[in-house]
């Protein structure tokens, strides 16, 4: 609903009036945000997907009239709240019993989130969650969210470019948020979010599934080049994913030393997202055992910083380079001089073929 006068008459309604029953998708928009109070869903429904958009404050004003824990939802698999709509979580009222698949929340302003903000620590009860999505601002309303005390979050995404959006989880008090935080399978830290990785206190026995590190400026990965070499703890890790700037960090990370890599993904698209790397000494960067190894464009250029275990068997080694200067680091070694160990499939694309003298393989 574009226009007030779309929804004027539904407004007039008492709450909880109009049946809508049994719904798998419901989707409101602008205005329409405003009569969620006024639908009456059935008590048993499971709702697959919830969609709420508004990007005008006096979309949500209706539903900020209510009380907390009021406007009935039941049970849902999906939740996505955008803009405005991140104000009113504390409204819903969610099924105990409730197992969210996703709970997706993205707010680009400080003043969408001024509602949530309110609220005690702790307070707005989600109940259990497999993925917590949390962009923008709304990184900020984190240590608001009651979380199921047995609830293991499988996947956990947060994306920001302000580091003041970090200010909150950062504070001693709330140590439980990033203890919680470094039991997940799956964590995605994008931009300025990246910046937690050192806080997090991730169990020696953790194994994750997945870890993958984006960062789009330098000044996101300051804080973390401060730190010593291979200090950061991140354990076991299957799947390790780093894009642009964040590839410069991997010598600061601590990698288990019986961990088996499933996949290793380095992505650096100028020669400024390699540039602390390079500083370090050849085969100084332990990352053990790896089955798959993929190097794009100028990420090439750390291979001879790469320490891989004496005993490693490489599915996959992968190596593009799409113009001259991505390999010209690599091609200042030496002939037969950086170890990659026994190799069963080898792809070495473009300008990449170049290097291939420069690699040594196990001789059996």
């Amino acid at each position: 609903a574009d226009r007030p006068e779309d929804v004027a008459e539904i407004l007039k309604e008492e709450n909880n009036s109009i049946w809508v029953g049994k719904v798998k998708l419901l989707m409101l928009e602008w205005y329409a945000v405003g009569i969620l109070p006024k639908l009456r869903i059935h008590k048993d429904n499971v709702m697959e997907w919830l969609v709420l958009y508004a990007y005008d404050p006096i979309n949500i004003t209706e539903i900020l009239k209510t009380e907390n824990n009021s406007v009935w939802v039941g049970k849902v698999k999906r939740l996505e709240l955008h803009g405005y709509t991140v104000g009113i979580l504390p409204k819903l009222r969610i099924h105990k019993e409730n197992v969210m698949e996703e709970l997706d929340l993205c707010a680009d302003k400080a003043e969408q989130i001024t509602e949530v903000l309110k609220e005690e620590n702790n307070s707005i009860w989600v109940g259990k969650v497999k993925c917590l999505k949390l962009n923008g601002h709304a990184i900020e309303i984190l240590p608001k969210l009651r979380i199921h005390e047995e609830n293991m979050v499988e996947e956990f995404v947060l994306a920001t470019n302000r580091t003041e959006n970090l200010a909150e989880i950062l504070e001693p008090g709330n140590k439980n948020i990033l203890a919680w935080i470094a039991k997940v399978h799956r964590l995605s830290l994008k931009n300025n979010a990246i910046q937690l990785l050192p806080k997090l206190r991730i169990h020696e026995d953790n194994v994750m599934e997945e870890l993958w590190l984006n960062a789009y400026e330098v000044d996101q990965i300051t804080e973390i080049l401060k730190t010593e070499n291979n200090s950061v703890w991140v354990g076991k890790v299957k799947l390790l994913k780093l894009k642009w700037y964040a590839v410069g960090i991997l010598p600061k990370l601590k990698i288990h030393e019986e961990n088996v890599m499933e996949w290793l993904v380095l992505d650096a698209y100028s020669p400024e997202h390699i540039t602390e790397i390079l500083k370090t000494e050849n085969n100084s960067i332990w990352v053990g055992k790896v089955e798959r190894l993929d190097l794009t464009l100028y990420a090439i250029g750390i291979l001879p910083k790469l320490k891989i275990h004496e005993d490693n068997v490489m599915e996959w080694l992968r190596l593009y380079a799409d113009r001259p200067e991505d390999v010209a680091e690599i091609l200042k070694e030496e002939n037969n001089s950086i170890w990659v160990g026994k190799v069963k499939l080898l792809k070495l694309e473009w300008y990449a073929v170049g290097i291939l003298l420069k690699l040594r393989m196990h001789e059996k």
